[in-house]
């Protein structure tokens, strides 16, 4: 008898050993789902704003790379992450505030900041034109023929009414 009560207790705290380890785990799952936090990636661009030319300010070494990455910005040599504000950093400004309809100034104003600081998928708004740029003298893409139909092969013709109904 003594035997049976100890084989229960042991299966009863067996069971309870597990139940606990599933709202362990439940617990775990739902400190999972809370809200991310709420900083941007971009926010380090926020104290570089009326930033322009010829200006040495901590951080734009990160915008060249923001720049970079979405296709504004590129050294031919090697990569430039310096904190000044060089020629080819105010062209990359001045070609991202014209995709983006703002105001073409090539300095960090309030407009292109918060273009720049919205969510975005990274991919780049232009392609790389390192790499990938076609040949002055290559052809392009599309099809052509040589002796195109006068008439088009998708056109139904037209139904004559014979004034018969």
């Amino acid at each position: 008898m003594a035997s049976k009560v100890l084989m229960h207790t042991c299966c009863a705290a067996a069971l309870f050993m597990i139940l606990l380890s599933f709202v362990a785990q439940a617990t775990k799952i739902d400190d999972f789902h809370q809200p991310p936090e709420t900083r941007s990636p971009f926010d380090f661009l926020g104290p570089l704003k009326g930033w322009h030319k010829g200006d040495r300010v901590k951080g734009l070494g990160n915008l060249k790379k923001y720049l970079e990455h979405f296709g504004y910005l590129h050294y031919p040599s090697d990569p430039n992450t310096s904190d000044d504000f060089d020629d080819l950093l105010e062209h990359a400004l001045k070609t991202y505030q014209a995709n983006y309809q703002l105001n073409v100034t090539g300095t960090l104003d309030d407009d292109t900041l918060s273009y720049m600081m919205r969510s975005r998928c990274g991919v780049p708004d232009k392609p790389s034109s390192y790499g990938l740029q076609a040949h002055p003298h290559a052809r392009s893409a599309s099809l052509r023929t040589r002796n195109p139909p006068r008439r088009s092969p998708w056109r139904r013709p037209r139904a004559h009414n014979s004034g018969t109904d």
